[in-house]
Formats: C-alpha cells, sequence, structure tokens
C-alpha cells in the first residue's frame, strides 16, 4: 500500500496542508479536494486526518486492484484552518456559544443546552450546537471565499514549472465545513464535487430554529436586519437551485449529502430535505443523498467509505 505523505505550505500567510500518496511514477493530471473541517477544530484535528486518510487509502486500493490500468489521475487533498480557528486564532471567544465557557462570555452568540456527546470522534470535545449568527456566516462565508483564492493559487505554488495540470476541483465539508462547502459550490464554478457532511444549506431556518428552542430574539441585535438581507440575497436558498437552467449554479456539479437520522442541531427532514429533494443537477450532474439512521450530530466510518467510494468515481469518471 501506498504511504500517505503531507506537506505544509504557506500560501499569502495561510497554512496549507497538503496530502497525497507515495505512488512512484508522477502522473500528469491531478485531482484536489479541498476538505473544511468543523467549528472549533482544525486541519490538524484527528477526525480531519482519519477522513484524508481513507479517502486515500480506498484510492490506492482501487488503483491497485483495477483490472487493465488504473486511472492515469492523481488525489490531492488539501485542508486548512478556518479563519479563527487553529494557527488563525484571533478572538476565542468568537467560537463559542453564549454561555459556553463561563471564562469566554460572547455577547453576541446564541445558546440552547448541549446534546449528549457521540461515542465516535467528535467534532469538538465542548460541543455547542449554536453560535453566533453574524460569526457563524461570516465563518462559512471566508472558508467558501478561501476555497477560491487557495484555487486561484494551489497550481502555481504546488507545480510552479508545470509538471501536473489540475483537471478538476473538489470540497468536502465536515459540519461548519459542510455549510461553507455548499456556498463553495455555489459560488464558484470550477467546483464540480462538493461532499457536505451533517451540515444544513438553511441556514436562516435552522438558526431560527435553534433560537426559538433557547427563546433567544430574532430581531436586531442578536439578528442584524443587514445580516438577514445579505443571506436572503446571497445565500444558498437564494439560488435558482432547483431549475434546469444555465442559471442554476449546482448543474452539472457532483454532490453527495450525508446527514445523521438523529441529528437534533441538524434535523434533515425538516430543514435539509426540501432543499436536497429540489436541488436540480441536471443529465450531466450526479446526486447522492444518504442518512444514516441511528447517529446524531458525527462522522461515522460508514460516512466516510461513502466520502472515499465517491471521490473514487469522481476522479476516474469525471
Amino acid at each position: 500500500m501506498a504511504t500517505v505523505q503531507s506537506t505544509t505550505i504557506p500560501i499569502a500567510g495561510l497554512a496549507v496542508d497538503v496530502y497525497s500518496l507515495d505512488t512512484g511514477p508522477v502522473v500528469q493530471d491531478v485531482a484536489i479536494v479541498l476538505l473544511l473541517h468543523g467549528r472549533t477544530g482544525s486541519a490538524k484535528s484527528e477526525y480531519v486526518k482519519i477522513t484524508i486518510n481513507s479517502v486515500l487509502q480506498y484510492y490506492d486500493e482501487q488503483q491497485r486492484g483495477t483490472r487493465g490500468s488504473p486511472s492515469e489521475r492523481g488525489l490531492v487533498i488539501v485542508t486548512f484552518d478556518h479563519r479563527n480557528h487553529g494557527s488563525r486564532l484571533v478572538h476565542e471567544p468568537a467560537n463559542h456559544a453564549w454561555v459556553e465557557r463561563e471564562d469566554m462570555p460572547n455577547p453576541k452568540h446564541m445558546s440552547v443546552l448541549p446534546p449528549s456527546l457521540p461515542s465516535d470522534i467528535n467534532i469538538d470535545s465542548n460541543y455547542d450546537p449554536s453560535i453566533t449568527r453574524v460569526d457563524q456566516y461570516a465563518l462559512q462565508v471566508g472558508a467558501a471565499r478561501d476555497v477560491s483564492f487557495l484555487i486561484d493559487f494551489l497550481p502555481s505554488y504546488l507545480y510552479p514549472n508545470g509538471e501536473r495540470n489540475v483537471v478538476n476541483w473538489g470540497v468536502i465539508g465536515l459540519s461548519l465545513g459542510g455549510d461553507a462547502c455548499w456556498i463553495a459550490l455555489k459560488d464558484d464554478p470550477r467546483i464540480n464535487l462538493g461532499i457536505p457532511v451533517i451540515a444544513c444549506p438553511d441556514y436562516i431556518g435552522v438558526m431560527e430554529f435553534r433560537a426559538k428552542q433557547s427563546r433567544i430574539p430574532t430581531s436586531p441585535p442578536e439578528s442584524p436586519d443587514s445580516l438577514r438581507r445579505l443571506i436572503q440575497q446571497h445565500d444558498v436558498l437564494a439560488t435558482p437551485f432547483n431549475q434546469n437552467s444555465p442559471s442554476n449554479p449546482f448543474l452539472g456539479k457532483r454532490i453527495l449529502v450525508l446527514s445523521a437520522g438523529e441529528d437534533t442541531l441538524v434535523p434533515f427532514e425538516q430543514f435539509c430535505k426540501p432543499f436536497v429533494d429540489g436541488l436540480e443537477v441536471g443529465s450531466e450532474g450526479t446526486k447522492r443523498v444518504v442518512v444514516q439512521p441511528g447517529v446524531g450530530h458525527e462522522i461515522t466510518d460508514d460516512m466516510r467509505e461513502e466520502v472515499a467510494k465517491f471521490v473514487w468515481s469522481w476522479v476516474t469518471k469525471a
């Protein structure tokens, strides 16, 4: 089995971790996937590394088991810290709920009682199912913009002499990273693979649901009118996502939606299913939806296997 190798590259002050397989012969074409972590996590979080390894190892197994010639495309996975996370941390209270930590109150945060933590690897050990409306949405949009920034510059940093051609771009997002994945899919036509995991495209819907649970006002200043206008104009639900027309930013893309059947933080039936059911990807696109029963807000081995299989299909058939 090929060894997973990694290196960290500073790109305009952003530390970017690059993972690939030490396969020996150099392939000419590569597909690059950017993997986005969850809230209060980082690019170094264990669940991120496990997910990366599972995808690359499955890719390697399929390469070795392929009859005839293996795929002529290589696979590279890239991850980085979200804004105000990990090495980019500036103001830690902004990453916590309103009353999540007594020593770090966040007056812009709204809070509900935290759910029981899953037995599997947690997205963060201090998980709280809410976050400041402004902070949360700003983090999502910021991560999506960082993705497009890296798509602009990664080829120049990774292959300065044109050693390889980047032929496909994809995004895998976990929880908060999955919310950002939806935005990146919407905004950047270069991205043709998207895998949001335990995430939600309906930001206003799910945040108002949590606010009502917590008896938090949905009016200013907790929910600024300017933020609501921004979301209503530019969010995923503001697009013609259900139309088979060029104006639909999801048309022709390969999308795998992974959700948890008992997720009380992001209830699939209430806030994800209406969008996903109506999502139109056209004859050239692919839409697959998997809801794992009996699972809360967590990333499971079954989900990782679905991710790995979908990425392999995308690399070899895109």
